[in-house]
């Protein structure tokens, strides 16, 4: 970091007399040098070197953080969304008492999505999502809380 800004500063030292050159070649020698045009030249430089810092600086710590921490988060993300959407197209599309041909159902949906059905996560969002979808439908009184016991168990063997 200590380099970086020693070189920055280093040609900002060495480019300021060749702004001041420029400037005094299109004036003559009875006006004066244009410090508005000189300063607004050194400020432009000074941003730019401000801008190599923070892009130094994001690649360097923000980058990897978003590699570990975002980049598994919206993978899980979406695993668990795309599975909550099969186990709900496969409950709307087959109906009540097909518990083995929905789970059969939503597993090839989840491998026509690129998923690894045989990965233990992909059958842990879709047992999630299957007893979401069963809980919601006990509170809005389709289901019985021993049907959704029994259906679970019978997915889970098969």
């Amino acid at each position: 970091m200590k380099k970086i800004i020693g070189i920055l500063l280093v040609a900002m030292v060495c480019v300021a007399p060749l702004l001041v050159t420029a400037c005094a070649e299109t004036t003559t020698a009875t006006t004066a040098v244009n410090w508005s045009t000189l300063l607004t030249q050194i400020v432009v430089w000074g941003i730019g070197a401000l801008a190599a810092v923070a892009a130094w600086a994001l690649k360097k710590y923000v980058y990897p953080w978003f590699l570990s921490a975002v980049i598994p988060w919206l993978k899980t993300h979406n695993l668990v969304t795309v599975a909550e959407l099969a186990v709900k197209y496969a409950e709307a599309e087959l109906g009540r008492y097909t518990g083995t041909e929905k789970w059969k159902l939503a597993i090839a949906l989840m491998q026509a999505k690129g998923f690894d059905v045989d990965s233990d996560e992909v059958i842990a969002a879709l047992k999630a999502a299957w007893e979401t979808l069963d809980l919601d439908q006990i509170e809005a009184g389709i289901k019985t809380a021993s049907t959704s016991t029994e259906n679970t168990s019978e997915v889970t063997n098969a």
